[in-house]
């Protein structure tokens, strides 16, 4: 396990048309030193879900840099199961639009001057 105190941020990225907002985690590291990159996918109710935050700082505190996916957009937390059937159905409708929303996450992760890319 990493020691190093973590860090966290917000970053803001875009999938097409939709803002996104992920959370980064990661254990504060020398500068320049750069940290292999986790990207984690909430469950169906969103990055904001405590669970969430419990496996980015987890993931973080074993050295990693840890990205938490936005895939229903910036700031959503749903705990409706009706809101989260119409929240993830554009994404289980059409698996490339899941896909396409998992790769900008993920490009978004490898842009970070954290991670090694």
């Amino acid at each position: 396990a990493c020691r190093a105190p973590l860090e966290s941020r917000n970053i803001d990225y875009v999938d097409g048309d939709v803002m996104l907002q992920g959370l980064a985690v990661w254990p504060d590291v020398a500068h320049g030193d750069t940290l292999p990159g986790v990207l984690v996918v909430h469950t169906a109710v969103g990055l904001q879900e405590d669970l969430m935050y419990y496996t980015l700082h987890k993931v973080a505190s074993m050295g990693s840099f840890a990205f938490g996916a936005d895939m229903y957009g910036t700031g959503k937390a749903l705990w409706d199961k009706e809101d989260i059937k119409k929240a993830g159905a554009p994404l289980r409708e059409t698996r490339s639009k899941m896909v396409a929303r998992t790769l900008a996450a993920y490009r978004t992760m490898q842009q970070c001057a954290e991670v090694d890319s």
